[in-house]
């Protein structure tokens, strides 16, 4: 496929003064703006469309590969294409930009199934032809025209069946097909028509989901009739700061260097560096805890980064204890990654074991970060021992990072097991009002997005995350929501005719709009979670929920809580629902999602425990009552009911 071996997320963000777009040879004599052109308060003039002198020509809506330059995965590679569609093309002002020929265009990525993170939110593969599948997405991006190399065509799945079986493979290079919609933090949704495409992408992106980078509206047949678009262009700036803020916000514009992380990067940094420094790489472990969301993960990737970036060779493998069928899939996906063989578990294990037993200096150098440790916990502890015992072996060269969100795990392993993994930790504390607000405010601090909220608002966003959890992620989501409600309130406002407050404050994240978006997303986390979680999704919260009534008591075993499922699934099988009991994995990966949506929350309640015990953070009368009431499930109305 055209970007298989690579991933977006590698050169993100797409900055044109760091990512510069190849110019192709057909930007010669590029086109030119025309007087005619409708322009918006920057200066910038729009038009629909543009054609080169070679004849290559470019439309809104259309679907294009575009080229790109920037590192990917592989080394020495620098030269990439991706999929997108034109949302807008204009002409910077003179002023903006010293090439003011040279058009440029908004486009919305269409992704490859490898860029769905985390992966259990990609779909099954299509029976056919999967490597030719995109997605489209919520993610803009601006790009100089000339790096449009060639409009390609994506059809329904249908369509490209049909099509591919009258055609050959090589007529085909430039036809793809799409079945789904992708958006960060949200499942897959069916997309409608392809003719019906461009009118989807400025659905997405005009509610503020997606990056829309300019106030001009589109031209043509675009702009459907039933949305307005405010006329006069004093509104717009206000408007587009407030887009701007919110995209400054989202996860994905995390800067390279995590701010109020400092002494926590320094100590990663030199356990990496000694270990690299170390005669014959003897290795190292450490242990990192902390509350989710504060950024444990993200640290260690971005020394990671900077170390390979400055020159310093070493391999990194990262884990995910969570996503593992078994503790001891960890040796299989470890020596994939050392070698690109696949083996099965145990025969993973005998060979990982013979290499860094071996006592022959290795020629790499190798960095592990098991993420999620909690869940490598089994009643031998075989894996964790290994996992910790390796790194101290005579030129192992092998350093070791264990992360989890509990600060005590090392006292509940075994003696054996703690004494290999020492008494170096980390532990990552909660954000501090001070640091929230710091944060927040680094992320408005480009341009005039400080402009887009009052100081106090960002005060209270900082001062209710720390007081509730600590987590950035929640303060982040907020303040993005509350850039919304904003935009909201105000067009209420203009709509209705109210002209007592001036236009410029209208557009102002207030102290109102925080405390509005922190208490709908309580409310939609929590409520929505419930009426719009899948049936298998359902039954879980039913058999939770029965669990803890049964035991009078706020948590759970998941075992039991599985039991109590596979049951309910064989009753629901009684009354026609083909569903089957899920696995363990999958039981987990829903527990997880609960979890994301703080419906529910983890923990280990003995030292021994692999999985953990369950804990509602609403009463289980509330659960009880949407799953009756709205959404009228009969075993909930059989076991739930008081």
């Amino acid at each position: 496929m055209f970007y298989a071996q690579w991933s977006r997320r590698d050169v993100r963000p797409r900055d044109p003064a760091t990512h510069r777009l190849r110019v192709d040879a057909r930007a010669i004599a590029p086109p030119e703006p025309r007087e005619e052109d409708p322009t918006n308060a920057d200066g910038c003039r729009f038009r629909d469309s543009f054609k080169y002198t070679e004849g290559a020509s470019f439309k809104v809506g259309d679907c294009v590969m575009v080229q790109l330059e920037g590192e990917g995965v592989r080394e020495g590679e620098s030269l990439r294409h991706a999929a997108a569609q034109i949302l807008q093309i204009w002409w910077p002002a003179p002023e903006e930009d010293e090439d003011e020929d040279e058009p440029w265009a908004e486009v919305r990525w269409l992704y490859c199934a490898e860029e769905i993170v985390p992966a259990k939110r990609r779909p099954a593969p299509a029976a056919k032809y999967a490597d030719r599948e995109v997605f489209e997405t919520t993610h803009v991006d601006e790009v100089p025209a000339s790096s449009l190399m060639g409009c390609v065509e994506v059809l329904s799945y249908d369509a490209y069946v049909q099509r591919r079986q009258k055609e050959d493979r090589k007529a085909m290079k430039d036809v793809f097909f799409c079945r789904y919609v992708w958006e960060p933090g949200a499942q897959l949704t069916e997309c409608g028509p392809a003719a019906e495409r461009c009118r989807r992408a400025q659905a997405l992106c005009r509610k503020g989901r997606g990056i829309k980078r300019r106030g001009a509206a589109w031209d043509g047949d675009v702009v459907s009739d039933e949305e307005h678009i405010p006329e006069d262009h004093a509104t717009r700036g206000p408007r587009d700061r407030l887009r701007r803020a919110s995209n400054a916000l989202q996860l994905s514009a995390a800067p390279k260097r995590l701010p109020c992380r400092e002494n926590e990067r320094d100590t990663i940094e030199n356990f990496v560096l000694e270990m690299l420094s170390a005669p014959g790489g003897d290795g190292r472990t450490l242990y990192v805890a902390g509350m989710p969301g504060t950024g444990k993960t993200a640290t260690v990737r971005e020394v990671v980064r900077a170390l390979q970036e400055t020159g310093n060779a070493f391999r990194f493998v990262e884990v995910n204890a969570m996503r593992l069928p078994q503790p001891n899939h960890a040796y299989a996906l470890l020596w994939e990654a050392l070698t690109g063989e696949k083996r099965g578990a145990d025969a993973a294990a005998r060979l990982l074991d013979k290499r860094f037993s071996s006592g022959e200096e290795q020629e790499e150098r190798v960095v592990v970060l098991v993420d999620e440790l909690d869940y490598m916990l089994t009643q031998r502890q075989e894996v964790l021992y290994n996992l910790f015992e390796w790194p101290g072996r005579k030129n192992a060269g092998l350093a070791v990072i264990g992360i989890a969100n509990t600060l005590d795990l090392p006292e509940r392993l075994d003696p054996k097991v703690r004494s290999r993994l020492g008494s170096r930790r980390l532990t990552f504390a909660p954000y501090k009002p001070a640091q929230i607000e710091s944060i927040l405010t680094q992320r408005l601090s480009a341009g005039d997005l400080s402009a887009a909220f009052q100081p106090q608002a960002v005060t209270m966003a900082a001062r209710k995350i720390a007081a509730y959890s600590g987590d950035i992620r929640r303060a982040l989501l907020i303040c993005s929501r509350a850039t919304e409600l904003c935009a909201e309130r105000a067009d209420a406002a203009r709509r209705a005719g109210d002209e007592a407050t001036p236009k410029e404050k209208e557009y102002v994240v207030t102290i109102a709009d925080v405390n509005a978006a922190d208490r709908g997303l309580r409310e939609s986390a929590y409520l929505g979670a419930i009426e719009h979680a899948a049936p298998l999704e359902q039954l879980v919260l039913i058999a939770l929920c029965a669990e803890l009534r049964a035991r009078k008591s706020e948590t759970a075993p998941l075992e039991d809580v599985a039991r109590r499922l596979a049951r309910l699934v064989a009753l629901a099988g009684d009354a026609g629902d083909s569903s089957r009991p899920p696995t363990h994995g999958e039981l987990l990966e829903i527990v997880d999602r609960f979890a994301d949506a703080r419906l529910l929350a983890t923990e280990h309640l003995k030292r021994d425990d692999r999985f953990p015990a369950l804990r509602l953070n609403i009463q289980d009368g509330i659960v009880a009552d949407v799953l009756i009431n709205a959404s009228k499930h009969p075993l909930a109305e059989r076991f739930l009911r008081d």
